[in-house]
């Protein structure tokens, strides 16, 4: 019997718990450069990894693994269904900027707390 009740505490504190965001470090703020392209995917051919930036500042990771070309990565993204389960996690977004003529992203990153947590790439 307490072997059941310390069951059900464990469960009980695991399904009502919310996961927090870490608070982004870089502003978002509008890209109203013209050195990148906007218009499109940026996509990395050896490891299929993808991720699309944003006129106002926002990045988006598609992932990796796609077995389609190109082409057919656009038209997959382009269709909402397939967008609409990803769009909802938040650890597929983040915020972008330019340094030094670099691309800096910080995105948030799923984990095994409570807690999305970020991390910068660039």
């Amino acid at each position: 019997m307490q072997k059941a009740i310390i069951l059900f505490i464990i469960f009980v504190t695991l399904s009502s718990g919310k996961c927090t965001l870490e608070d982004l470090t870089i502003e978002r703020q509008n890209y109203s450069g013209t050195n990148l392209r906007i218009d499109g995917v940026y996509y990395n051919k050896p490891d299929k990894a993808h991720f699309f930036l944003y006129r106002n500042g926002v990045f988006f990771s598609g992932g990796s693994g796609f077995s389609g070309s190109i082409s057919e990565l656009i038209m997959f993204r382009s269709i909402e269904e397939n967008n609409s389960s990803m769009s909802k996690l938040p650890y597929w977004w983040g915020v972008f900027r330019i340094e030094n003529n670099e691309i800096v992203i910080e995105k948030w990153m799923s984990g095994d707390s409570f807690k999305y947590r970020t991390h910068k790439f660039g």
